[in-house]
């Protein structure tokens, strides 16, 4: 197999495109993984297919939107298969449901009928799935036991606010999370972001320029509780409007800025245990995405990226 490799990686260095005999050709090299047209063609059916905002952009931009998305996920591969790491079949079923949902679906023959119109099966999006999860795997293995979360904290900022209150008030919400180039300011960078968000709206900017996992969802994150928020998350939001977006907040690994999609008031009884496990895993999981982004960085550094 690894000799089939070379051999095309040696025939593509010195012509500029050799085509298979089913029309394929070469259009990245990471590391020693080949991406073809077609795989780049099925990575902008798997985009568009999770968020149908981007047919409202050019196709040269969908184009480099996949082909980043393609980056980030074979270097994320190639690592998880050092390690010889695979994604718990549970976890990916559970995933697979909330791909559902967030699609307004309701089944998941209605979720593979809704692919076919894509080019895609269940087999692919599991694939891409199986890859993520693993490499979360890998960066709880690596960073687990640099996870800080003060649960005392929590639990007493839960039970004050919740205090004689038998309502939750929830934000749906939705995120583009960005890094600053070499030689350029917040400022700028997010003046950029800005033009194309009111140019082609929030969920393609988005996917365009957030290193977030939530990026091919157009940066939605979903129903949050309120309490689940960090004060300084918290009080930037309650002063924005549904339908508005804030200034960047600074995170560890970047910049955010948070758009209010929805807000809603649920009346029940609280149950603090489970409001309290929410907010930790919140904190557990936003603490090892930035991680994440650390680890990710650190490991593009070293990879090999050809782009033909």
């Amino acid at each position: 197999m690894r000799i089939v490799i070379f051999v095309i990686l040696l025939i593509n260095l010195f012509l500029p495109k050799v085509y298979a005999n089913d029309g394929s050709f070469i259009v990245l090299k990471i590391n020693d993984q080949i991406i073809t047209n077609i795989d780049l063609k099925k990575e902008k059916n798997y985009l568009i297919a999770l968020n149908n905002e981007l047919k409202k952009l050019k196709q040269s931009e969908i184009e480099k939107i996949a082909k980043e998305s393609l980056i980030r996920e074979k270097i994320k591969e190639h690592e998880v298969n050092r390690y010889g790491l695979d994604a718990n079949t549970e976890y990916v079923n559970q995933i697979i449901k909330k791909f559902i949902s967030r699609l307004n679906l309701e089944t998941e023959q209605q979720f593979n009928e809704y692919l076919k119109n894509f080019d895609l099966t269940n087999t692919d999006v599991r694939k891409k799935i199986n890859i993520e999860t693993s490499w979360n795997g890998l960066i709880f293995k690596v960073y687990g036991d640099q996870i800080i979360i003060n649960k005392d904290k929590i639990e007493k900022k839960i039970r004050k606010n919740k205090k004689n209150k038998k309502i939750q008030k929830q934000y749906r919400l939705s995120e583009i999370v960005f890094e600053i180039d070499s030689g350029q300011s917040v400022n700028k960078k997010y003046e950029i972001i800005k033009k194309e968000i009111i140019k082609l709206g929030f969920k393609n900017a988005a996917n365009k320029f957030s290193i977030s996992d939530t990026a091919k969802f157009g940066g939605e994150t979903g129903w949050i509780d309120e309490d689940q928020l960090s004060d300084n998350i918290r009080n930037k939001i309650k002063v924005i409007k549904v339908g508005e977006y804030t200034h960047p907040i600074n995170i560890v690994g970047g910049q955010l800025i948070l758009k209010l999609e929805e807000t809603k008031i649920i009346n029940k009884v609280i149950n603090y245990e489970d409001l309290i496990n929410q907010a930790l895993n919140y904190e557990r999981n936003k603490q090892l995405e930035q991680f994440s982004k650390i680890y990710f960085n650190k490991i593009k550094i070293n990879s090999i990226i050809d782009a033909k």
